[in-house]
């Protein structure tokens, strides 16, 4: 009965990992104005983590985390290297320790295009099928 168990709980992991591989694509998004039209994957990974936070211009950039689960758990995952529990974790101990404020938090694409649409310095990531002109797609260079 516990190789059966084993078994079963080892197959609902596996099931969830392969989930979460095949969620939503995501695009790496600013504001139309922004100067910014290129970043390095180093570069992304280190904005997101709370370690570059400034442009080049010198001006501060504004961290915008996508609660969009699909896209939240593929973005977080491929570029961050965390699981969203962990990337939750890491920020929690960020803002403890008083290195770093916590991002911008919305709940999903609509409301991660419509914060950096207003406000020039944001970045954030969204899914492919919910880009939209209003923003400028920012290309990640490996």
């Amino acid at each position: 009965m516990k190789k059966l168990t084993v078994i079963i709980i080892s197959f609902l992991f596996l099931q969830m990992d392969c989930m979460a591989l095949y969620g939503e694509e995501y695009l790496v998004v600013c504001h139309k104005e922004s100067p910014v039209d290129t970043l390095t994957s180093q570069q992304v990974q280190r904005i997101f983590l709370g370690k570059m936070k400034k442009w080049s211009d010198g001006s501060s950039i504004e961290i915008v985390v996508n609660s969009n689960k699909e896209v939240h758990a593929q973005f977080s995952r491929n570029v961050l290297n965390k699981s969203p529990s962990q990337l939750s974790n890491y920020w929690r101990k960020m803002l403890f320790s008083g290195k770093s404020m916590m991002p911008v938090l919305v709940k999903n694409d609509m409301d991660a295009k419509s914060y950096v649409a207003k406000h020039s310095n944001a970045l954030t990531y969204i899914a492919i099928t919910s880009f939209d002109p209003i923003l400028k797609k920012i290309i990640v260079i490996e």
